[in-house]
């Protein structure tokens, strides 16, 4: 069966691991002969060239067709991407703002269809602006142009998107992939995912743990949420020749110490405040050099701490990088400090490159990926004097570093993208959403 699908990712712009694992998941479909189009509602993508050439674009209310027409180059993606940018931009500011007001939203969502769960959750949307602005676009997209079956990536995808499904019995299928946690989203999201998500024809998680959490805290039976690893997409050949991004990992620039390398947004979720203590009390006992990629909003804080501790000459934040693998490839350890986590794609590009790897063991992922701590050493989130012991020991005895690449072809593209493609076989077979089973659902 040749399906229509269509990802609603809210941004493309932050370079994140779950955007990338599902674009990457939505070119292994293309391939496969499936029509995919991307909904997003930000107009910007930090590698334009990720979107699949077949694949069609939408922002809001308004569609870009196809690679050529968006400007984003041939099929093999050479063009710069600005042109894409430019347009979605003056696609977006033309379009009409579907839903501006409360009462509007409260006729949209009660036309046509049943109302949520209860009132209450109603409520609760119309306190989140950047939930219900988006019911309307996503509502209308579905109308215009009925895929087979809607999957929302993130929580800002989530919510609007099984909202819009509420608002009428004739909705395609909505089968949401869980990537985080719904323990660290603010209350009334927290209340809004339990009221919304049994409206899921099926439900995704990256992890097991994220599916058990996802039973326990709703009630959307467990046999309804499937576990599907985030892939990991080897680059071609000539792309992991490149060299790295920073010089203390190129060969000329070598001077024999040890660099350890990290990669993240710089956000509280990655506690890099950690790793960079820990990182201190190690250099305090043996010269070595920490890198760490990523942008974000906590960037000043680190270089303060960094100052702070003296660590000028031997802590490095070069911001973000497209092309990690090659610093990863040439570092003599990776670390993951995180608080909370999905299944970071971060760590699975380490064992894909043969890079040694510590990492914390937080909610969820880790503990999957590196398999109770049989590729790589665990430690509890948040013990600065853990982490610096087993940076210590694996850097004094890393593994076999084929042994990591090994594990890292478990989640291979192909294997992922069968796995999507027996879900959403078995969910669009089942058709659009009878009355009957809408009725139910928000009883």
């Amino acid at each position: 069966m040749k399906m229509h699908l269509a990802f609603v990712i809210p941004s493309l712009g932050g370079g994140g691991g779950a955007e990338r694992a599902l674009l990457a998941v939505a070119r292994g479909l293309v391939a496969r002969d499936h029509a995919v189009d991307i909904l997003l509602f930000d107009p910007f993508a930090s590698n334009p060239e990720e979107i699949p050439a077949a694949a069609r674009l939408f922002v809001a209310t308004s569609a870009v067709q196809g690679r050529e027409r968006a400007g984003l180059g041939d099929a093999g993606g050479n063009g710069s991407g600005q042109a894409v940018l430019q347009r979605i931009d003056r696609c977006r500011q033309a379009a009409p703002r579907s839903v501006r007001k409360r009462g509007r939203l409260a006729r949209l969502l009660a036309r046509g269809g049943p109302r949520l769960a209860l009132n209450k959750a109603l409520d609760l949307l119309l306190r989140d602006p950047a939930v219900y602005s988006r019911v309307g676009p996503v509502a209308d997209y579905a109308r215009r142009e009925r895929p087979h079956c809607l999957l929302p990536v993130l929580p800002r995808a989530h919510l609007p998107t099984l909202a819009a499904s509420a608002r009428t019995p004739e909705f395609p299928p909505v089968v949401p992939c869980l990537q985080l946690p719904l323990t660290i989203e603010r209350r009334t999201r927290r209340r809004l995912h339990r009221k919304l998500l049994p409206l899921a024809t099926h439900t995704v998680a990256v992890s097991d743990g994220l599916a058990e959490e996802l039973a326990s805290m709703t009630v959307v039976p467990r046999e309804r949420v499937t576990t599907i690893h985030n892939p990991f997409v080897r680059p071609p050949l000539e792309e992991r020749r490149r060299p790295p991004v920073h010089p203390w990992l190129e060969a000329e620039g070598a001077d024999g110490f040890p660099v350890v390398l990290a990669a993240g947004r710089l956000t509280r979720q990655k506690n890099f405040p950690l790793l960079i203590r820990a990182f201190h009390s190690v250099h305090s006992r043996r010269r070595l050099r920490l890198v760490i990629l990523g942008a974000g909003p906590e960037r000043a804080r680190l270089e303060r701490l960094v100052a702070s501790l003296g660590l000028q000459d031997a802590v490095s934040l070069p911001g973000w990088t497209a092309d990690p693998l090659a610093c990863m490839a040439r570092a003599d350890l990776f670390v993951m400090s995180s608080l909370w986590e999905g299944l970071p794609l971060a760590l699975i590009e380490a064992l894909a490159s043969g890079c040694p790897v510590v990492s914390t063991d937080c909610q969820h992922g880790p503990a999957e990926i590196l398999d109770g701590g049989v590729f790589g050493r665990l430690v509890p989130p948040g013990d600065e004097a853990a982490l610096a012991d087993a940076m210590e020991r694996t850097l004094d005895a890393p593994p076999d570093r084929d042994l990591l690449r090994r594990r890292a072809a478990c989640f291979s593209e192909d294997r992922v993208v069968d796995a999507w493609e027996r879900v959403l076989a078995a969910v669009c077979a089942q058709g659009t959403r009878s009355a009957d089973d809408a009725k139910a659902w928000t009883r």
